[in-house]
């Protein structure tokens, strides 16, 4: 009886110590159905706040023939609105268009870091930005 008194005092204790650390975390979706949605991301946001969700990925994409060039801004902008206002967290993924676009030359590299500069620059309330779609894979970047 006293070693089932003293597991038991361990697993509550273990519970009770690991509470704060689910405190700081956040669960959400990597989705651009907000972004691309013609309300503004509005219903998408509506969805995952009834699911709880708080956070959500979405992707951009770095045109080497536009390199200062924000695709779908305009709906960005609007998606952005929606999630910030909804206490959603945006997070952005930015990976080339194509998977040779990095390795054509120095310079392709530097409009490509411009470019993320510049996204940072625009959206100061986005926090977390993500660089490159599996750039361990050959289909989405070259060379590794």
């Amino acid at each position: 009886m006293t070693r089932s008194v003293a597991l038991i005092t361990c697993l509550l204790a273990a519970a009770l110590g690991a509470a704060p650390a689910f405190a700081d975390l956040t669960v959400g979706v990597a989705d651009d159905g907000g972004k691309l949605g013609e309300d503004g991301g509005a219903w998408f946001v509506g969805q995952m706040r009834e699911v709880g969700l708080q956070e959500n990925r979405i992707t951009l994409h770095w045109d080497s023939e536009r390199p200062t060039t924000i695709p779908e801004k305009e709906q960005l902008d609007r998606y952005l609105a929606t999630a910030t206002a909804n206490g959603i967290r945006v997070m952005f993924l930015i990976s080339p268009t194509r998977a040779r676009a990095l390795g054509t030359s120095p310079s392709a590299r530097a409009d490509f870091v411009r470019f993320v500069v510049q996204v940072a620059r625009t959206y100061p309330q986005v926090k977390e930005i993500g660089v490159g779609n599996e750039p361990n894979q050959p289909r989405f970047w070259q060379p590794q």
